[in-house]
């Protein structure tokens, strides 16, 4: 840590580690709040909020929610108030009937798909 000073993205970190269950869904005003600084214009875009590593690495905002096990799930730009949607990695975010996240099933257990052939809109 160059100067002492944790990275600005650890506070979120340290948040979402703690966190109990699969999913978290956060304001933008309640992220702020747990950096204890305002996020970057550039949070308004959906690039931000990418969870893969690119050609220079991954940016610190991901670095962090990866490091606690989570990744970004949903992010809902068009709100008031927009909100960001957190899961735990290694869980599929697609809804179960009960409106939980749904554990990824094992590599084995997944449809296998032909080369060529379209995927299903579901």
């Amino acid at each position: 840590m160059p100067g002492g000073h944790p990275p600005k993205y650890q506070p979120l970190s340290a948040y979402l580690a703690a966190q109990p269950g699969d999913a978290v869904t956060l304001s933008f005003t309640a992220i702020a709040a747990i950096l204890g600084a305002p996020l970057p214009q550039t949070a308004m875009k959906t690039a931000f909020w990418v969870n893969r590593r690119s050609a220079w690495g991954m940016p610190g905002q991901a670095r962090a929610w990866a490091a606690a096990g989570w990744r970004v799930g949903t992010v809902l730009l068009s709100l008031a108030s927009p909100t960001v949607t957190f899961i735990r990695a290694g869980v599929d975010s697609t809804p179960s009937p009960a409106g939980r996240p749904r554990p990824t099933p094992p590599a084995s257990a997944r449809q296998r798909r032909r080369p060529g052939t379209p995927i299903a809109e579901g």
